[in-house]
């Protein structure tokens, strides 16, 4: 059963732009969708999103700014993945910290670092 019926939208970073865009380019496409319908990205410049997008793929620095905006532009987001989280530069570690802050407010916000890395020692 479903906890309530909010619909679900999930935003993912990625580290560079090209990143975001051909990440989200392969997932509409195996998805069998158009980019900017339920699959979108947003970068520096550009964006191709809809109202009826429902993952977003984007740059560590747009996440950041968009919530240096204030942490309600999180209300309809149910899950954010940071991909790419052992690549450490001044966008993620902070942008990680904003995300803890975050997390208090919006307690139900589901939070997911991914890593292709095993050093565990990277992250402690």
């Amino acid at each position: 059963a479903q906890e309530s019926q909010q619909k679900i939208r999930i935003i993912c970073t990625e580290p560079r732009r090209i990143a975001a865009i051909s990440v989200a380019d392969r997932v509409a496409q195996e998805t069998a969708t158009k980019v900017g319908d339920l699959i979108g990205y947003q970068i520096r410049l550009e964006s191709n999103t809809s109202a009826e997008t429902l993952l977003t793929f984007c740059t560590n620095g747009v996440l950041l700014r968009t919530l240096m905006g204030g942490l309600d532009a999180l209300n309809s987001v149910t899950h954010i993945i940071v991909d790419e989280i052992h690549e450490r530069d001044k966008f993620s570690d902070f942008l990680l910290t904003v995300l803890r802050d975050a997390l208090k407010k919006y307690p139900k916000l589901k939070l997911l670092l991914m890593s292709a890395t095993v050093d565990s020692e990277l992250f402690a």
